[in-house]
């Protein structure tokens, strides 16, 4: 063999062997985290079932939110319903009590010779005045009757005005000026002793 070929082997044995040194070196220095990666079983035995995992807990936990909406907008429902049937019912009530004819007792005699009448009324009754009329309240308790805050009573005792809902006071001289237009007194105790002078009519309870 000539020394060229021994130089030449030589020389191949010699860069055989620092370039396995060098593959053994990169092995042993390799950081998974700064160049990752991802084998296939890493991705089928353990980064899919975590995901599977997390897919469910989310989907569970959303399930569960929306049950918990949707039993709250049924129970307001529910709460609804029954505010409904109770206002209709009320509604219903006032509406029969408004629409039932009323007793009507109209005063035809001459002016200038009327005279007080006495009424005996009870809790509830609404004495409405058909024209111009004249009232006691003797006993018992009763308020004010109007259709709106500007049809009021003169407590012509007092030099007041009368608003719808005022308490009418006993034994003053209570003036409604203009009657059929919805002007007069809810009697709210048990009983109540009216005297009144002109046209009138009575919604009893």
């Amino acid at each position: 063999m000539s020394k060229k070929i021994k130089l030449f082997l030589a020389f191949f044995v010699i860069l055989a062997l620092s370039t396995t040194a060098v593959i053994f070196a990169a092995g042993a220095t390799y950081d998974s985290e700064s160049d990752p990666l991802v084998s296939l079983s890493f991705l089928t035995e353990i980064f899919k079932p975590e995901l599977q995992e997390e897919i469910r807990i989310s989907s569970d936990n959303v399930e569960l939110m929306l049950q918990a909406q949707i039993d709250s907008l049924t129970s307001q429902v529910a709460f609804l319903t029954n505010r409904l049937a109770l206002l209709t019912e009320k509604l219903e009530k006032v509406t029969d009590s408004t629409t039932s004819a009323p007793t009507v007792t109209p005063d035809t005699s001459d002016p200038d010779t009327q005279t007080y009448t006495v009424l005996t009324l009870k809790q509830g009754d609404i004495l409405l005045a058909e024209g111009d009329c004249e009232l006691v309240l003797r006993l018992g308790s009763a308020t004010v009757t109007s259709s709106s805050v500007e049809r009021i009573l003169l407590d012509c005792t007092d030099g007041i005005a009368l608003i719808a809902g005022a308490s009418v006071p006993q034994n003053h001289f209570i003036l409604i000026p203009i009657g059929a237009d919805g002007r007069g007194i809810t009697v709210t105790s048990e009983s109540a002793s009216v005297m009144i002078k002109g046209a009138y009519s009575i919604v009893e309870k």
